[in-house]
């Protein structure tokens, strides 16, 4: 994708405070019909255990797709990137879903584990057909070795270039999986979902 412009970054902070007040906004006003549906739990990290509303993250999806969708108008300049983004959004859409049908059901860890492999398939598919690399670049201690397989051909060359092929989709497959469940058990733990998305701002920035 090409560089981003003065502007372009400019707009992209407007949208971003506008997601953050809309979704502040929307989550205030439809806590209690939450709580009504029977969508709620005890905060189990106050003395008093008070009920909150549960689910509540659906919103904050809504509105960051809505946002992320009307983005494209201006961001994308071509249909590669524009099939990438979207494969990415409907990733992500799939991962949101999948969260809401947890907090209804309550599905067993068992369950849940392999669930973000469905969110998995719209992003790999699309990297996939766009002829995404399947290389990985080695350190520098492991570099300066030659790998010839047979009926394959070179996997890894002196410049620490290393082929997976299909292996490849296998690491991004696991890799989603992963995240996914990670920042799910983390949201367990008062506090430590929100140091996640600030070091995930950080890198953004960085």
């Amino acid at each position: 994708m090409e560089s981003l412009s003065a502007t372009l970054i400019v707009w992209y902070f407007i949208v971003l405070i506008l997601g953050w007040q809309i979704s502040r906004r929307a989550i205030l006003a439809s806590r209690a019909s939450f709580i009504a549906a029977g969508l709620k739990g005890n905060d189990m990290g106050r003395e008093d255990r008070p009920e909150v509303a549960e689910s509540l993250g659906l919103i904050s999806a809504v509105v960051f797709l809505s946002l992320a969708v009307l983005t494209l108008v201006w961001s994308v300049s071509n249909i590669e990137d524009l099939a990438i983004l979207c494969g990415a959004l409907l990733t992500i859409t799939s991962a949101a879903f999948l969260g809401f049908i947890d907090d209804v059901l309550n599905l067993k860890w068992r369950h849940k584990l392999w669930a973000p492999a469905i969110s998995t398939l719209p992003l790999i598919s699309v990297y996939i057909a766009s002829g995404g690399q399947t290389e990985v670049i080695l350190p520098n201690f492991l570099r300066g070795y030659e790998l010839e397989l047979p009926f394959i051909g070179s996997i890894l060359t002196s410049g620490g270039i290393l082929q997976l092929g299909p292996l490849y989709y296998l690491y991004l497959f696991a890799l989603i999986i992963f995240c996914l469940n990670s920042i799910n058990i983390l949201a367990g733990v008062n506090g430590l979902e929100g140091m996640s998305e600030s070091f995930k701002s950080t890198v953004l920035l960085g």
